[in-house]
């Protein structure tokens, strides 16, 4: 890794037991981490139908196992991000990763639904663990150094989650047992306790104000509110009343919560910069962003799982060829993350997340026209994942530069928070396409072919949103190219 040997030139910090670290192996920790929480994500994805077998759960109670993390992250995202800016980043890296591995643990032990849905409850840092990393590398290494570690965080998370996707249909493959896999990952999630208690050390910046409790509950009950009444319309549909009524709850109490917000004295969250012309575009763009990277993935596994006498498309794919196929896009997406900062250097963020975005969207018109053969789709993949790379790790590395340092943390958890709402819409969304556009005649519903490419081409008209909204953000220094 070039860029860690480039950080390692610079000053040693220190471990909590004062050894010198150099800043290189400090990145090179992180990025472990980060890798870990990649392959605990991406293992779990093709898992939880047999995990729902083996437990007797229902195709329709198994939306819980999603539910109940998309819950868990909207309300822990935001907390542990604001409680790093108070009290260390490092220090909440420590309980989120502790979190995570117990999770994965009590996943991969279930005996029981409920002991899974606990489980998959307190896998919900994993949403925390890159802002948290973000805001510590921000306040120990120089700006550029910094965004060259974004980067490289963010590729070891896109990395890991296609990795995780493989590996999990390997050892699946030759165990037959989705609780074995899990055991596997856990005990690899598992090496980040002792990295992230005794090789990171603590941020230095604090946020010298009072916890906003008030503040922190308001934020954790709309998201979550509205979170779950996304993932409900799946389900009960887009008209239901728990929908209606999750929705509308939400929207009242965020409503409330801003308006708390803007008359409190130290706020958890700064709303009036929030909605500044040279941010809000950022989180609304990372949202629309999240509606494609996070939407397609079920519909791109489901489509190569068909098989082709079943509709007549379809590669007939299993867990792990699945896997396999998808890698390509993890791979695509890590160079473009590694690349997109030393790219803006030169072009500045701007263009480069304009870039990257159209370039995701070439990648998903090329899946909706061209997806007869496994290599449509892995080419597909590589130009979508590069794009996607390189929008992740830009996206976060303006949206943090243009808030106060001592609220790095809580910028990058409402990043990740906006990205995970426009997830969750569009896999609700998605998932309704698929229902509703199905093959006639059959016994049971089966999408049609051009449901899927309708999912493709709406993540390419997302995309190209994504670059109009990157455009309509005032020229600012956090976007032109360093000097």
């Amino acid at each position: 890794m070039a860029s860690v040997q480039d950080m390692a030139a610079t000053p040693p910090s220190h471990t909590a037991s004062g050894r010198p670290v150099r800043t290189g192996a400090v990145v090179g920790f992180l990025v472990f981490v980060e890798l870990a929480s990649g392959v605990v994500q991406g293992s779990l994805i093709p898992l939880l139908p047999q995990l729902g077998h083996t437990l007797g759960v229902s195709h329709g109670d198994l939306n819980w196992a999603s539910s109940v993390h998309l819950l868990a992250a909207a309300l822990l995202v935001p907390a542990f991000a604001r409680l790093g800016d108070l009290y260390g980043h490092r220090r909440m890296l420590r309980i989120a990763v502790l979190m995570v591995v117990i999770g994965t643990l009590l996943t991969a032990a279930a005996t029981s639904y409920p002991m899974m849905l606990a489980g998959r409850a307190l896998q919900g840092p994993l949403a925390a663990l890159l802002p948290l990393e973000i805001a510590l590398v921000r306040d120990r290494l120089p700006k550029e150094q910094a965004r060259l570690a974004i980067g490289m965080l963010v590729g070891a998370l896109t990395l890991g989650i296609s990795l995780g996707l493989a590996a999990s249909g390997w050892i699946f493959e030759r165990t037959d047992s989705p609780s074995g896999t899990l055991w596997i990952v856990t005990a690899f999630a598992a090496i980040t306790v002792p990295v992230s208690f005794l090789l990171i050390p603590e941020s230095v910046t604090r946020a010298r104000v009072k916890v906003d409790i008030p503040g922190t509950v308001g934020l954790a009950l709309g998201l979550a509110a509205v979170l779950f009444g996304v993932a409900q319309a799946e389900e009960h549909g887009w008209t239901s009343t728990l929908f209606l009524a999750c929705t509308g709850l939400g929207a009242l109490v965020l409503a409330g919560w801003g308006a708390y917000e803007l008359r409190a004295t130290h706020p958890m969250v700064d709303v009036r910069a929030l909605v500044r012309p040279q941010a809000f575009p950022l989180y609304l763009a990372a949202a629309v962003f999240g509606m494609a990277m996070y939407g397609s993935q079920t519909a791109s596994a489901t489509f190569m799982g068909t098989p082709r006498e079943l509709g007549g498309y379809g590669l007939g794919m299993s867990v792990l060829g699945i896997g396999l196929t998808s890698l390509p896009l993890g791979l695509g997406a890590f160079a473009g993350s590694v690349l997109a900062p030393r790219i803006a250097r030169t072009a500045g963020y701007r263009a480069v997340l304009v870039g990257g975005a159209l370039l995701s969207a070439g990648g998903y018109v090329g899946m909706a026209l061209l997806h007869d053969a496994v290599w449509h789709l892995v080419v597909g993949g590589v130009v979508t994942g590069i794009g996607t790379g390189v929008c992740l790790a830009s996206l976060p590395t303006v949206i943090v530069e243009l808030a106060p340092r001592d609220q790095s943390g809580i910028a990058g958890g409402l990043y990740s928070t906006s990205k995970t709402l426009g997830g969750s819409v569009s896999g609700a969304v998605f998932a309704t396409v698929l229902s509703a556009m199905t093959i006639p005649g059959l016994d049971k519903a089966v999408p049609s072919e051009s449901a899927y490419s309708t999912v493709w081409f709406v993540c390419a008209g997302t995309s190209v949103l994504t670059a109009v909204l990157i455009l309509a953000v005032r020229r600012d220094t956090a976007t032109e190219p360093t000097q």
